[in-house]
């Protein structure tokens, strides 16, 4: 592998919808997922036209962090069930990895 310092590809605005996180995983395994943004994150039923319409559910087998760089936005469609784990945080890091 080359040396040098490569970028994580992150959007700058991020719509989550349509989606039961934890569903593709058994029950008694924690599903962990990490969601980050440089500037927000929409989550909801109807927040972008690139997926179909749909509830965004973390269910009690996951784990959901969220991080935007200045805002995380819950809209109606969102929903966290009892025994879910979930974070979000306002702060933006830069992401990049140097191989040496």
């Amino acid at each position: 592998m080359k040396k040098g310092t490569f970028y994580k590809i992150e959007p700058w605005y991020l719509g989550l919808q349509n989606f039961d996180m934890g569903s593709q995983a058994r029950s008694n395994y924690l599903y962990k997922a990490k969601r980050r943004a440089q500037v927000g994150i929409v989550v909801g039923k109807h927040v972008t036209p690139s997926t179909p319409d749909g509830e965004y559910r973390v269910l009690p087998n996951a784990d959901l962090v969220l991080t935007a760089g200045e805002y995380i936005e819950l809209t109606d469609g969102f929903e966290t069930e009892f025994g879910a784990q979930f974070t979000i945080s306002i702060e933006y890091i830069q992401s990049n990895t140097t191989l040496t």
